[in-house]
């Protein structure tokens, strides 16, 4: 009897050292399991602040990246506390590899551990890390009319926007592009260099908006000949706020290089025949919701058509 009583005592020792090791586990693994979700839910908020961060400030690119810089990191630090570093840089992704139109946010932040640390003095801190890139994109555009018009005489300040400021423009008579004169594009081109020079009749109804969505940093030929039979189209189209390629004057190709988009307002017609075509209007700002931008091209300059900021990483 006294051995058998012995034997229980024995085994009860055991079993509680048994419970207590068990508790012991069980209790760790909840805690790191709690402690995992608040070192993913401070991983989720860094990243969200690295985000915003990049979102705001590639909104300055690509002409201010000083700004860029400092609305990234306000905008950063807005949307995560406790940040231990945030590290921006305006880099260049854009195919000229000349404009700063991307920005990268890299932060870190320390997650304490509450529970696991009992398990081990390695969880006591752990550090999170996050980073994220925005692109500023000029967009491939539906809707665009055949009309394009030099980088200078083109609107990128709030001061030349509006009917306050009316722009005269001449059509360049001997179709190559000059710094004074717009010219009309063959906006099937853009896509396919060799297609076949448009009529009136196809012009006319681009002057409605090109079905496709057209591309930037391409060569577009001109449209040649048919210019006086556009004088009804253009007086459809008074009044309309147009979407016009913005094309660079500098180059020698005697093809329109188109870079960006301007939105503009035909005020009136001028004489429209023989070797006299001028238009009279003003450039807006876009604000048209029914177009689809579809993609973009890295890089590009405001000519009143909002470019496009994409989170890429």
């Amino acid at each position: 009897m006294t051995s058998i009583l012995t034997r229980l005592r024995d085994e009860s020792g055991q079993a509680i050292v048994f419970v207590a090791a068990l508790l012991f586990v069980l209790f760790g693994t909840a805690g790191l399991v709690i402690d995992v979700g608040s070192w993913y839910h401070a991983d989720r908020k860094l990243q969200t602040a690295a985000d915003a961060g990049a979102l705001a400030g590639a909104q300055e690119l690509p002409s201010l990246p000083s700004t860029a810089v400092d609305v990234a990191r306000d905008y950063g630090n807005r949307n995560g506390s406790g940040l231990d570093a945030l590290v921006i840089t305006p880099q260049t992704r854009s195919v000229s590899g000349t404009q700063q139109d991307t920005i990268r946010v890299a932060g870190s932040a320390t997650a304490p551990g509450f529970f696991s640390r009992v398990i081990s003095s390695v969880f006591n801190n752990v550090t999170v890390n996050a980073e994220a890139e925005a692109q500023v994109q000029t967009p491939h555009l539906e809707g665009v009319a055949p009309i394009g018009i030099p980088e200078s005489m083109a609107c990128t300040v709030p001061s030349c926007f509006g009917p306050g400021h009316p722009v005269t423009m001449a059509l360049n008579e001997n179709d190559v592009p000059d710094r004074t004169k717009f010219g009309l594009l063959n906006l099937d081109s853009g896509s396919n260099p060799s297609a076949n020079n448009p009529g009136a009749s196809t012009l006319g109804g681009w002057l409605q908006g090109y079905a496709d969505a057209l591309p930037v940093n391409t060569y577009y030929t001109v449209a040649e000949g048919n210019k006086n039979g556009l004088k009804n189209d253009i007086d459809n189209v008074l009044h309309r706020t147009l979407l016009f390629p913005v094309f660079d004057p500098d180059r020698s190709n005697p093809d329109f290089y188109v870079i960006g988009w301007a939105a503009f307002v035909i005020d009136a017609r001028g004489a429209w025949d023989g070797h006299s075509h001028v238009l009279t209007g003003h450039f807006v700002t876009f604000k048209r919701e029914d177009l689809q931008f579809d993609g973009g091209t890295p890089g590009g300059t405001y000519f009143g058509v909002p470019l496009v900021i994409t989170l890429i990483k």
